[in-house]
This record gives C-alpha cells, structure tokens and sequence, in this order.
C-alpha cells in the first residue's frame, strides 16, 4: 500500500507530519469529482442545502431531509472555529436565525420562497469531537488517542415550516447498517472495485477543488472497508488520528471506483469541496437504498485535494447514530441550539482559565507543554463546512 506521502492543505502551502506533530484546522470545503447531473422529481428529491441566512444566501453545505421538519448534516457544518477570541473557547455553534435550508430543487441557483424553511433549532451529536483528542505522559509522548479527527461528525437541523413536495431519504438502523456493512465488504476487491456507492452533491468538480457545480450532481464510489482504511492511515503513520480502530462503527469509507485520469496522479470520482453534511448511499440486496454516511473528510496525498485514487475519503456512519436520530427528531428541544459536551463544558465554566482535561480546549496543548491530554486540529483532512465562508465575511 502506497504511503501518504503529502499531507496538509492549509494556506500556506502543504506539508508532511508525524503523529506527535500538532496542527490546526485546514480552511477548506468540499465537492463531487466524475460526477454526472441528477434527474428526480421534487417528491422523490430528498437533496437539501445549507445557506447562511443573509445576501445572497450562499450554499455552504449538504443535507437531507429525514422528516417532515428535520434535515441530516455533518456537525462540522454548523460547528466553526471563533476568530480572535479571548476565551479557551475555540468553537461554536451557528445559530438556526443565521441557516436557511432549500430542499427539492437541483438546481441551487433557481429556487423560490417555497423552496425555503427558516431553522428554528441546530442540534449537534453531544460527542462530536473536531479535533484529535489524546493522552501524553510526563514525557510529552502521546500515549492514547481518546477521540479521533472528526469523530461523531453528525447533526441535525429542525425548520419551522412542514417540508413540502421533497423526498425522504432512509436512515437504517443500527442492524441494518451491519448487514449492509457486510454486503458490501464481501463485494470489496481492489483489483475490480465494484460502484456500490453513490453520493450526491453540488460541491466542486476537479482535482484541485475548484469549480463548484450550480447543478446537483451524483457519482459512483466504492465501499472501501474500515479494517482497510484503519490500515491505510496507520500505514501513513496516523494510527488512530482518522480511523479510531480497525473495527471502527464511527465512520466508513470510500475509494474511486475506476481511475479517470493519472495526470499528475492517478485520480477518479470522490466528493470533493461543498459535498460536506450530504450523502453517501447504497442499495440493499432487496432493491432498497439507504443513506449510509454523511461526508465528512478526506486527505490531501500526492498534492491532489480531492479524487486521489489510493486515498480514501471518510464519512459518518448514519446507522451508528439511528437511535440518537430517532430520538432527537422525535421531540422539539427544549432550547435552539444543543451544544456538544465539549463546547456545553467550556461555556458552563465560570473562568476561563486553563485546565489539564483532554477537552479540545486545553490550554495546554496550544502551548504544546505536555501534561494529561489535549488534541491535533489535523491539517491533513479537508476541512468541509462554514468556516471558510465566516472567515472571509469577517476580513471583509
């Protein structure tokens, strides 16, 4: 297997690390590579897009609707890194005044009042964990990884008006997801990678992750089995920082199908910058299809941003969570914006001074001086989501 041998987008140009190198996160989005434009009728059309609720209410993120009033997304879509901030506080939650979800249109850039619900309520997996959250000894080496990069990267959003006129699309439960996990591991052969996936989305459309598309689009992937992507970024030397072990039921992952081009490298269809919080889907051996996996992240290897045929991008695993989705959507919050413990413990806090947790916000670990735990802002993952976009409203 080859290594990754070029990891790290970030502003100032790429770079390679080791597992006890820190990082912060990178300020990219994503989009799908080799995909073809989607035909479906609004009632069949379970395709929804995050936009922030001001101007010109740009797409910044995927969804879909799961219910009359829910949309499914990924918790790093509604989660943001605060700038120039005095408290430990890095992250925090968009509020549902600042998202507006369209759903059952193809294309983003015609869609009409009808097409629009306000959120009233933003409501993030309570372990999502952004960053790589570990253990060291009193020789500053990592011990124990606790928490890998983007762990429990799922969210949910409730909108005040009854979606109209859109799809529905099926989340399995927790059993189903292992049947399926099963079909399609005795399907998987690198030698003949079998399209048993597809995702959907308006993100980009090359390599380098320019040139988002207006229109949604839909590609074929292939499952590529946890145990093997464990050991693809354990090859890499990142044990443990993507893939929490190789029996992982967190997330899943995916390769190209068939290559599509081999100049500069060998790429092939992969979501890309935009497909954040969107879906990742497969057929039953009955003919049903179910959404499997939100988008997630992905590496950047060999200098190619999105569609390298030997890295693998990963996402959510949906059937994970089916409980915590039911349950949830079951109910309306008692409050607009549910926190993930990391961020409820920083904001319950009266002071904030720092402390020797191995929370995402210890001060320690910005300081790199050792002690009980801390975490890696990875720069090596495509960071997909509303970052970049409040980033360039506020230099502007």
């Amino acid at each position: 297997m080859n290594k990754i041998t070029a990891l790290g987008l970030v502003i100032s140009g790429t770079l390679s690390f080791s597992l006890t190198a820190t990082a912060s996160d990178s300020d990219v989005i994503a989009y799908i590579i080799g995909g073809n434009e989607v035909s479906v009728a609004p009632s069949d059309n379970f395709m929804a897009s995050l936009r922030i609720n001001e101007g010109d209410k740009k797409p910044f993120c995927g969804a879909t609707v799961i219910d009359d009033n829910w949309v499914l997304t990924a918790a790093h879509c509604v989660v943001y890194e605060v700038q120039n901030t005095s408290s430990d506080n890095k992250y925090d939650v968009l509020k549902p005044s600042q998202v507006m979800v369209t759903a059952g249109i193809t294309d983003n850039t015609q869609y009409t009042a009808e097409d629009e619900y306000q959120a009233t309520h933003v409501v993030v997996h309570p372990s999502y964990s952004p960053d790589v959250q570990f253990k060291k000894d009193s020789d500053k080496n990592i011990t124990e990884i606790t928490s890998a990069f983007l762990d429990n990267d799922i969210a949910l959003i409730r909108v005040k008006r009854t979606f109209s006129n859109v799809g529905r699309v099926q989340i399995p439960s927790s059993a189903k997801a292992n049947e399926l996990d099963q079909q399609l591991t005795l399907q998987w052969d690198n030698d003949n990678r079998a399209p048993n996936l597809v995702i959907k989305g308006w993100g980009a459309t090359t390599t380098s992750g320019d040139n988002p598309s207006d229109y949604l689009k839909e590609a074929s992937l292939t499952s590529y089995p946890i145990e093997e992507c464990y050991q693809y970024y354990s090859d890499g030397g990142f044990e443990g920082q993507f893939i929490d072990n190789s029996a992982s039921l967190l997330k899943i992952c995916s390769l190209p199908p068939k290559l599509l081009s081999r100049v500069p490298v060998a790429t092939g269809a992969d979501a890309c910058f935009g497909d954040s919080g969107g879906p990742i889907l497969t057929q039953s051996n009955n003919g049903d299809w179910y959404q499997i996996g939100i988008v997630s992240g992905s590496a950047l290897t060999q200098g190619v941003v999105c569609g390298s045929y030997s890295s693998p991008t990963f996402y959510a695993r949906t059937g994970t969570f089916s409980d915590w989705i039911a349950k949830t959507t079951n109910t309306v919050p008692e409050q607009p914006i549910i926190y993930p413990d990391f961020i409820s413990e920083q904001k319950n806090k009266d002071t904030t001074s720092c402390n020797d947790s191995i929370s995402a916000n210890n001060c320690n670990i910005n300081e790199d001086d050792g002690g009980s735990g801390g975490h890696i802002g990875v720069l090596s993952f495509a960071l997909l989501g509303v970052m970049t976009y409040l980033r360039r409203k506020k230099a502007n």
